[in-house]
């Protein structure tokens, strides 16, 4: 079969990017208010020295040292916004399409590369995490440029002494020296960009161990010096770093039903992560789980051992480790409780993977119609199945994700409160949010990211564990003075979050009431007759209502404006001393606005 493209496969080529690049920068550029993960990492970047984005993260947050490095390097010279922090992984989104054309023409051949780049284009999970202030772009685009420096090794070996370019055997030797190098350094910086990028190389070198041929004495030298460089890139800052949060409590406890070791509800575990691994590649959102049939799921999985069997019949066993080993290594690592595999978010690396496998199913059934057909009809025809994914796109442009509106609420509030010293309460998870954007990040106040890192470092985060005892009396030393008006930082609620869903139905016992007397004895200490704020994010906690009930009820106030926005409120709380009961018999005395 011809290398080159028809002008009908280069016409859909054209319009898989462009449309892929479309979808992805108008989400982009609509500038969403950054969710509760963003939120956190983006302080660590945002606040700190580049010599102190080595050190362990606050909030709970990890992320790899290169992606840090590149994140703070934008910001330094663009400024912190939604789109600066969002630049890097949108790069990587944009990039990867024609990334995977690559990876697809070298591995099978361009029908293979075309389709690859189709399906990485309108691929659910890499179209939402292209948009994110996390990692998760860039773990796809890792994995795609390591399985392309891992062809290109290959094409190096395999060139002979005639080969193109080579002129002789001296050219051969160096050619092959210089792809090793290509090899080593890419998987080195690889690693230092991408955590799951480790299952990867340690795949690319079982895969090019595993070829076939008669250099393999010198492949083996290459290999064994590249393993070394990668192992040591890797534990160095795991172990100085990394380690004590990623074994730590908050990981394993919150992901436990993620993590594949044998023990209670192992088969439940495993097909939950079967359906967090493969739909989110293919089908939904990207972020969730599809609820759909586990027929279907059998017959996906069965598509892609399809486009498994025909990589292996095209280039051999080892190309089949290089594509599914990724998967096996991260399900070893899952059982040793060290990955949590199924979390769509955390499986964005292997949208690449799955994404080849089916682009050589398409590949393939393209082949077989394009004998009987023109190209143009047997390419209309293959196209045809990614149109379920293309109606997604479109529905997702008429019906963006806008997560939690946090900039409009605070928008809201400082717009509202006219200059007042009413005191905030802020809840505990929108403590990022709000500590986000209400920071002038041209003249941060220091003192004050310093001691909300402190404060979400032993109060707050983590696994949010419930307390197994009434909440007393706590949180007294939570209160930042900011300006004569005081920020008071919600205590943990106890409602534990664990993969998929909340652990624990409600909020601890006596929490609502410990939080009321201190938002009620923070706005009768600026005087009898005042009122205070409340500011709220991840509505889904449940947390809100216990606290406004405990007011309205107990403690006679009473609400006298609120503002909305999608995921959160912020409303205003008003006491007439110390025993008054509210002017009106509903909890609800003034207008609801939407902020925005």
């Amino acid at each position: 079969m011809s290398h080159r493209l028809s002008r009908a496969e280069l016409g859909l080529l054209s319009v898989a990017l462009a449309t892929g690049a479309g979808f992805r920068l108008y989400h982009y550029f609509l500038g969403r208010s950054l969710w509760l993960d963003e939120a956190m990492l983006a302080l660590n970047i945002a606040s700190r020295s580049a010599v102190d984005l080595l050190k362990p993260l606050d909030y709970n947050q990890l992320a790899p040292v290169l992606f840090l490095m590149a994140e703070k390097t934008v910001v330094h010279w663009a400024g912190v916004g939604e789109h600066t922090l969002r630049a890097l992984p949108m790069l990587a989104g944009l990039a990867l399409p024609l990334l995977m054309f690559a990876v697809g023409r070298r591995l099978v051949d361009p029908a293979t590369g075309l389709a690859a780049a189709t399906l990485a284009a309108l691929s659910p999970t890499l179209h939402r995490y292209s948009n994110e202030v996390k990692p998760w772009s860039t773990d796809a685009l890792a994995t795609t440029l390591l399985l392309w420096i891992a062809l290109r090794h290959v094409d190096a070996e395999d060139a002979g002494p005639e080969g193109p370019g080579r002129g002789g055997p001296r050219g051969d030797v160096d050619g092959f020296a210089s792809a090793s190098v290509g090899l080593a350094l890419t998987g080195a910086l690889a690693v230092l960009l991408s955590f799951p990028a480790l299952f990867v190389v340690a795949a690319v070198g079982l895969a090019l161990a595993l070829r076939p041929g008669a250099r393999r004495r010198r492949r083996w030298l290459a290999l064994a010096a590249c393993g070394v460089l990668w192992a040591t890139v890797a534990l160095m800052p795991y172990l100085l770093v990394y380690r004590g949060t990623a074994s730590g409590p908050a990981q394993q406890e919150g992901y436990g039903f993620a993590l594949l070791a044998p023990g209670p509800q192992f088969a439940e575990r495993g097909l939950l992560a079967a359906r967090g691994s493969l739909w989110p590649a293919f089908w939904g959102d990207g972020a969730g789980i599809p609820q759909l049939p586990d027929v279907a799921l059998l017959g996906l999985a069965g598509l892609l051992a399809g486009g498994l069997a025909l990589v292996v019949h095209r280039r051999g066993a080892w190309a089949g480790v290089l594509v599914v080993g990724p998967l096996a290594a991260a399900l070893v690592a899952s059982a040793l409780r060290r990955y949590p595999i199924g979390v769509p978010r955390l499986m964005v690396f292997a949208a690449p993977l799955l994404v080849l496998l089916m682009g050589s199913v398409l590949a393939a059934v393209y082949r077989g119609l394009a004998r009987r057909w023109p190209a143009p009809a047997a390419v209309a025809l293959v196209g045809m199945a990614c149109a379920p994914m293309a109606w997604q796109r479109l529905e997702d442009a008429r019906r963006p994700f806008l997560g939690e509106e946090a900039r409009k609420l605070v928008a809201a509030y400082l717009e509202a409160r006219r200059g007042a010293v009413e005191p905030v309460y802020v809840s505990a998870l929108g403590l990022a949010s709000w500590l986000f954007y209400t920071t002038n990040w041209e003249k941060p106040d220091r003192p004050r990211l310093a001691f909300y890192a402190r404060a979400a470092s032993t109060d707050h985060f983590g696994t949010n564990p419930p307390r197994g005892r009434p909440v007393v009396d706590e949180g007294r030393h939570l209160v930042y003075q900011r300006r004569q008006r005081p920020e008071l930082l919600g205590l943990r609620t106890g409602r534990q979050w664990k993969w998929p869903s909340y652990a624990v139905a409600t909020v601890d016992e006596g929490w609502a009431a410990n939080e009321a007397r201190r938002v009620r004895a923070a706005a009768l200490a600026v005087s009898p007759d005042t009122c205070a704020w409340l500011y709220f994010t991840r509505m889904s906690e449940r947390a809100y209502k216990p606290l406004t009930a405990e007011l309205h009820d107990v403690l006679g106030a009473w609400e006298s404006e609120a503002y909305t926005a999608r995921g959160g409120i912020v409303s205003r709380w008003c006491f007439s001393g110390w025993r008054a009961r509210p002017p009106k018999t509903g909890p609800t005395a003034g207008p609801v606005k939407s902020a925005g």
